[in-house]
């Protein structure tokens, strides 16, 4: 079933920016003509008060599609009887203020980026991906395993996770996600972050961004030839691969771009 016809309609949960795709183009529902009969709503105080029933069927299949969810998740079910009028449910609360918020973001600040194409929005779907509640980002969720948990963990984790959702796009196994991880952990934990990053490579072999990582990482510990051979092999997979070659020339003490001359030895 397509997302929905409404300019994106989010339901509950915090608003990731990234934009995707919608299997529809979202729009404001027009008015109804004036000789349709259709049945008055009550208590709409964001979507317009002549809402058809057809347009409504379409918003709220949006909803449930892009979060996997029934009626009962915003709407109260008093025994088996839905009152969807009631504004008891914080879910339906939020539910308005989201759809606010994507509509003002869809109307007034995507339409300023240059070269936005004209089928991009933010949608339910952007954030929710199928889900109640939008997911953590990976590296998030391993970062935080890692820290509390161990390395081993976490890779238990990210694991779990791969095969229980293999397709779902509930979450992005991507290197970047590792390495984004180690990066939060080398802050509090560097040995965790070290070892999350050769992790990350022999999972990644192909990687040159994990190569890269891992070289810096071995770079700040001290290890100046391990360094040496994963920032070399970074750029072997990668040869524009800015971040290598600059960890390269810090490795071998040549100044970055633009520096100023060091001072002559006295």
């Amino acid at each position: 079933m397509r997302l929905m016809t409404v300019r994106a309609l989010p339901v509950a949960g915090a608003l990731a920016l990234a934009l995707v795709p919608a299997p529809a183009r979202a729009q404001q529902p027009p008015a109804a003509p004036p000789q349709a009969q259709e049945p008055e709503y009550k208590n709409l105080k964001v979507l317009p008060k002549d809402t058809t029933k057809p347009q409504m069927t379409v918003i709220m299949h949006g909803f449930a599609d892009s979060l996997g969810v029934g009626c009962d998740f915003c709407h109260v079910n008093a025994n088996g009887k839905m009152d969807f009028a009631s504004d008891d449910k914080d879910e339906k609360k939020s539910a308005r203020v989201m759809m606010k918020m994507t509509w003002s973001i869809n109307k007034d600040t995507l339409p300023q980026l240059e070269g936005m194409s004209d089928d991009a929005e933010v949608t339910c779907y952007t954030c929710h991906r199928g889900a109640k509640h939008p997911p953590q980002m990976m590296a998030q969720i391993l970062s935080d395993t890692a820290a509390t948990k161990g390395t081993p963990a976490a890779l238990d984790e990210y694991q779990r996770l791969k095969q229980a959702n293999p397709d779902s796009g509930l979450y992005d196994f991507r290197p970047q996600q590792l390495t984004a991880a180690a990066e939060r952990l080398g802050r509090q934990k560097p040995d965790e972050a070290l070892a999350l990053l050769k992790a990350t490579v022999s999972l990644f072999p192909q990687s040159s961004q994990a190569a890269a990582a891992l070289g810096m990482a071995l770079m700040q510990s001290g290890d100046k030839a391990g360094a040496e051979t994963e920032l070399q092999r970074a750029l072997t997979l990668d040869p524009k691969n800015f971040g290598a070659k600059m960890a390269l020339d810090r490795l071998h003490g040549v100044p970055p771009p633009g520096a100023p001359p060091a001072p002559p030895k006295q």
